[in-house]
């Protein structure tokens, strides 16, 4: 007779709810590494239990607004024949939150038949679509006015820095609605290279905004456009593909290059008068502790302007200084 193995409540159940105060913390990514690696060790766990934790992945690949990674995890439940009206829901739901009504049409009759579905239980259906998509909104908005209350209340560079990343992962929607209070930020903030990073921020999402740069001698108006910022991402990438011309090991070029673009940052919009040679140089010298003015001038014949040089080595001495008073 051969022993019949139990799938007890704590083999799946008890890490579920653990998963769960994860979430209650807003620490999803965390809660998606969690399932993740459970899913590859849990082949132990009952169908019951596979199914469970995969739809508890699914939630949480649906509040990050990873369609293609719900889609994946709707298919796998497919295979493993655990669809139910909760799995076609979500379904859906990833549909409606990527505007394709059509598609979405064309699951909801899909599901009807087959699941075989008769009018109270499609009317169920159609009712947890509503709920579902309601309550992932619901969570949005109210984090993305978490994440913009926290901008506002930011004091460090490095807490700012840490904002703006998450900001990064919120739907461009929503920054229409803080308009004002990003507004205001920017026009309070006293850091050149959190004013640009903002500015970039603004523009990859498509919220246009008129905003001041005070430089030491001189201000300029620009708008919160992709436009605004070619010349800029052109004289990062010269100055980029001049470093690699040099003969130098990749972790000196790795370091030089991250270094370029937030100096850079620092000078935005003011970035005329900026010799890329003279940035190089400079920040080998005195951020990448080496010497370059020989390894220049063999790579590159043409002679600096005088005036852009001074300016160049006053900037870079600047951006050096503010990167000491991080520490």
């Amino acid at each position: 007779m051969m022993a019949t193995i139990y799938d007890f409540p704590t083999n799946y159940e008890e890490k579920l709810k653990d998963i769960d105060e994860l979430l209650a913390k807003n620490y999803i990514d965390q809660a998606i590494c969690t399932l993740e690696d459970w899913l590859e060790t849990c082949g132990s766990v009952t169908d019951e239990g596979q199914k469970e934790i995969r739809k508890k992945l699914l939630s949480c690949y649906l509040f990050k607004r990873e369609y293609e990674s719900c889609q994946e995890l709707v298919l796998q439940l497919k295979e493993l024949r655990c669809l139910d009206l909760g799995i076609a829901a979500y379904d859906i739901v990833v549909s409606l939150l990527q505007n394709q009504q059509q598609e979405a049409n064309e699951k909801q009759t899909h599901y009807q038949q087959q699941l075989k579905l008769n009018s109270f239980a499609y009317q169920n259906l159609v009712e947890l679509v509503y709920q579902l998509k309601n309550f992932y909104e619901e969570e949005w908005s109210k984090d993305a006015e978490k994440k913009f209350k926290a901008l506002v209340s930011a004091k460090s560079y490095e807490q700012i820095l840490f904002v703006l990343s998450d900001l990064e992962k919120i739907a461009a929607e929503y920054f229409h609605r803080y308009e004002t209070s990003l507004k205001c930020f920017f026009d309070n903030e006293h850091s050149p290279a959190l004013k640009t990073m903002l500015f970039e921020l603004l523009s990859r999402k498509g919220l246009k905004l008129e905003v001041e740069f005070r430089g030491e001698k001189e201000s300029k108006k620009l708008e919160t456009t992709r436009e605004s910022l070619e010349l800029f991402y052109d004289a990062i990438s010269l100055a980029q593909k001049d470093l690699i011309r040099l003969n130098l090991d990749e972790a000196t070029k790795a370091l030089l290059e991250q270094h370029i673009i937030m100096f850079y940052q620092s000078v935005f919009p003011f970035f005329e008068k900026i010799d890329k040679k003279v940035v190089i140089q400079q920040l080998g010298r005195q951020c990448g502790g080496v010497a370059l003015e020989t390894l220049i001038k063999e790579e590159f014949k043409e002679q600096s302007d005088s005036t852009h040089e001074l300016v160049t080595v006053h900037k870079i001495n600047e951006y050096v200084l503010s990167l000491s008073l991080l520490r």
